[in-house]
């Protein structure tokens, strides 16, 4: 068993909500991208730490389109736990070469307006920190014994997001504030 992965991802971005009056994004953004390192204990569970990168922007096609322009920067990082639910519904005795990994945890996220500075104060304008739950579901396709191609769905919700994914108002409500999700593809590299 291979217990250690290198795991990177790209793919497309939600923000989902919250936004001010006259903004949003693009249902779906094309720019995300996570790298992650998972461990495995056994078979069936395992750690996961990662780090994603979305690029938000307003939206600008269709019937819909033209948000106010805004362009903010969305960093986050996570501790998650693993369950190989390929393991759990034994897919080795009838598909040995597809994998189903469900992972979910907490983490650290930062949204920052693209042109404020890149360390501005905690309570800057152009800047917001908050706390994000992450949930999602990873299907795997072992290429070798050494690599995997695989796919993800997550969804990422925030507790204490004080502004817009626009940045220009305050979230005045409590518990989760922030919804954003991720569709990627990529690779997991197995040392």
């Amino acid at each position: 068993m291979n217990k250690f992965s290198i795991d990177a991802n790209i793919g497309a971005t939600n923000a989902i909500k919250p936004y001010a009056t006259d903004y949003w994004s693009n249902s779906i953004g094309l720019f995300h991208t996570n790298l992650g390192a998972r461990y495995m204990f056994n078979n069936s569970f395992g750690i996961k730490l990662d780090v994603g990168f979305d690029r938000l922007k307003n939206d600008e096609f269709g019937e819909n389109g033209n948000s106010l322009e805004f362009r903010s920067q969305y960093l986050r990082t996570s501790f998650q736990l693993v369950a190989n639910l390929g393991r759990f519904m034994h897919f080795e005795n009838f598909a040995p070469r597809f994998g189903l990994i469900l992972h979910g945890g907490a983490g650290y996220s930062t949204n920052k307006n693209q042109d404020g500075p890149l360390f501005g104060s905690w309570d800057s304008p152009d800047k917001d920190n908050m706390v994000n739950f992450i949930v999602g579901l990873t299907p795997q396709i072992k290429l070798s014994k050494k690599l995997s191609l695989n796919a993800d769905i997550a969804l990422v919700n925030h507790i204490y997001q004080q502004r817009t994914w626009d940045l220009t108002e305050t979230v005045n409500r409590r518990g989760f504030d922030g919804l954003m999700s991720n569709l990627t593809v990529g690779i997991s590299y197995y040392i």
